[in-house]
């Protein structure tokens, strides 16, 4: 459980894929205003080198209005 500005919000990472967990796969933040009910999807392969920060995905949650 996290904070998306003054939201609760879920955020975990990983997928299963042919049974093995991959944690650096994706990650998922989902969270509800009043108004509105948001889930944001960040997905690599495994073969791309560019990773998402937990962080990072937070303050652009946190920056959309």
């Amino acid at each position: 459980d996290v904070l998306v500005g003054s939201h609760p919000a879920t955020f975990a990472n990983g997928i299963v894929v042919d049974g093995i967990y991959q944690p650096d796969t994706n990650l998922y933040l989902v969270w509800k205003t009043p108004d509105l009910s948001i889930e944001m999807i960040f997905w690599a392969s495994t073969d791309y080198p560019a990773r998402l920060a937990k962080e990072d995905m937070l303050a652009i949650a946190a920056s959309m209005q």
